[in-house]
C-alpha cells in the first residue's frame, strides 16, 4: 500500500490507494488502446525510458500492485517521479472527478479530516503522497554536490546516488567519479584525524602518570610538554605542530593558537587541526575562542581541559551539560550549535566528540574534548597514610 505523508487511518488510506489504482487502470487502458511508447515517455525522463523501456513498464505495474497489497512501501526516487507524473497525466487527459465518499465515523483525527476533504482532488495527491519533491530538483542537487558534497550529505541529508536513475548518462558517470573522490578523501582525512586524536589522547594520559609534577605544571608548561611529545610522532606522518601561532580574532591584537597542526607539502600550506589547552574555569570561553580560530576548511579541532582543583566527576558532569546546550548566539540566531555528542570514541576514556556545522557552507566539523586531571585528593591522602607507617 502506498502511504501519505499524513497520519491517515486505515480506511481512508485504502480509499486513497483505490483511487490511485483506478488512475493506473485508465493509463494502462490507454497504453493498450494505442501504444505504450506514446504514454510512458510522458512519465519518465527521456534518457531513462530510452535505456530502460521494459523497466519503465515494470515500475508502473509495480506501483499499481502496491496500491492493493498490505505492505507499506518506501518508494525509490524513480518510482516517486513516475507516480508524480501519473497524477499530472491524469490531470491533463481527463476532467473526470472521483466521487469517493467518506463518512464522519471514518474520520479519526485532523489528518483524516484534511484527506477526506481532498480525496477526490487528484491535484492534492501530488503533495500529500510525498514527503518531499527532491526527485524534481536533481539538477540542483548534483550541482550542489559538485561544489560542496558535505552540504548535500549533512545539511540537506540527501544521498545523491539514490537519484542516479534521474540523471542523464554523462552526468551519472561524472557524479560517480565525484562520489568516489569524496569517499577517498573522507577515508584519508578520517585516518589522519584518527591517528592525530589518538596521539593527543596518549600524550595526555602520559602526563597524568606523574600527578605531583602535573599539579605544579602551568597551562603553558603543559602545552609545551604535550607539543614536545607530539612533535616526533607527527613528523613521522608528514605533519608539523606549532605552539602559539598567530591566528583568529582578539579584542586588541591577533589571537594565538595553543596548538596548530599543519602540513607544508610541495610548499602548499594545509591547516589540519587547531587546539586549545585551558583550565576548567575558562573552558566555556575557550571553546568559543577555538571556534573563532577555525575556518570552514578545518575538519576538526580539540580542547584539552586541565583540571587541578575540582573533583573529576563534577568536571565531567558539568562539561557534558555545557556541551549538550552549547551554541553561539549572534543577532538572535544560533550558530555552532552542538548537533551530536559521541562519548569515549575508540575506547578513549572521558573524551567527548561534539559535531557542529560551519555557518559559511553548512559543512560539519568535529571538536575533541580531552581532559588532563591532576586533582586526586583521595589517592594523594591514601599514599600519604601509607608512607606514615
Amino acid at each position: 500500500m502506498l502511504t501519505t505523508n499524513f497520519e491517515a487511518s486505515e480506511n481512508i488510506n485504502k480509499k486513497i490507494n483505490y483511487n490511485i489504482y483506478l488512475i493506473f487502470e485508465l493509463f494502462f487502458e490507454c497504453c493498450n488502446g494505442l501504444d505504450y511508447d506514446t504514454f510512458i515517455q510522458e512519465i519518465f525522463p527521456s534518457h531513462f525510458y530510452r535505456e530502460n523501456r521494459q523497466r519503465c513498464i515494470n515500475i508502473l505495474v509495480e506501483l499499481q500492485e502496491f496500491t492493493v497489497d498490505s505492505f507499506e512501501h518506501v518508494l525509490p526516487p524513480i518510482y516517486e517521479y513516475a507516480l508524480y507524473n501519473i497524477f499530472d497525466w491524469w490531470l491533463d487527459v481527463t476532467d473526470v472527478d472521483f466521487n469517493t465518499e467518506i463518512s464522519s465515523s471514518e474520520i479519526l483525527n485532523d489528518d483524516d479530516e484534511y484527506l477526506a476533504k481532498h480525496i477526490n482532488n487528484i491535484a492534492e495527491y501530488k503533495y500529500f503522497m510525498f514527503d518531499d519533491h527532491d526527485f524534481l530538483n536533481v539538477p540542483l542537487y548534483v550541482k550542489a554536490y559538485q561544489q560542496n558534497p558535505e552540504f548535500v550529505i549533512n545539511f540537506l541529508h540527501i544521498d545523491i546516488e539514490e537519484y542516479s536513475d534521474l540523471m542523464p548518462d554523462d552526468i551519472r558517470k561524472s557524479l560517480k567519479i565525484d562520489v568516489h573522490k569524496y569517499r577517498n578523501k573522507i577515508a584519508t582525512d578520517y585516518n589522519e584525524e584518527s591517528t592525530i586524536v589518538k596521539m593527543i589522547y596518549s600524550s595526555t594520559k602520559l602526563k597524568e602518570r606523574d600527578p605531583i609534577r602535573l599539579m605544579e605544571t602551568s597551562e603553558t608548561q603543559l602545552s609545551d610538554d604535550i607539543a614536545h611529545v607530539l612533535f616526533m610522532k607527527l613528523s613521522d606522518i608528514g605533519l608539523i605542530i606549532s605552539r602559539e601561532m598567530p591566528s583568529g580574532f582578539a579584542n586588541k591584537v591577533i589571537g594565538e593558537l595553543d596548538f596548530c597542526i599543519y602540513s607544508n607539502n610541495d610548499n602548499v600550506f594545509r591547516l589540519v587541526a587547531v587546539g586549545e589547552n585551558k583550565e576548567w574555569k575558562n573552558y566555556g570561553d575557550q571553546f568559543k575562542q577555538l571556534l573563532g580560530y577555525m575556518d570552514k576548511y578545518v575538519n576538526f579541532g580539540f580542547i584539552i581541559l586541565f583540571n587541578k582543583s575540582t573533583r573529576l566527576s563534577t568536571v565531567l558532569e558539568k562539561r557534558k551539560t555545557l556541551l549538550q546546550n552549547f551554541y553561539v548566539e549572534i543577532e538572535g540566531e544560533k550558530h555552532f550549535e552542538t548537533e551530536q555528542i559521541i562519548e569515549s570514541p575508540d575506547g578513549m576514556n572521558d573524551v567527548i566528540v561534539t559535531i557542529h556545522s560551519n555557518p559559511e557552507n553548512g559543512s560539519i566539523f568535529r571538536i575533541y574534548h580531552f581532559i588532563v586531571n591532576a586533582y586526586l585528593p583521595e589517592r594523594k591522602e591514601t599514599a600519604k597514610q601509607a608512607r606514615k607507617k
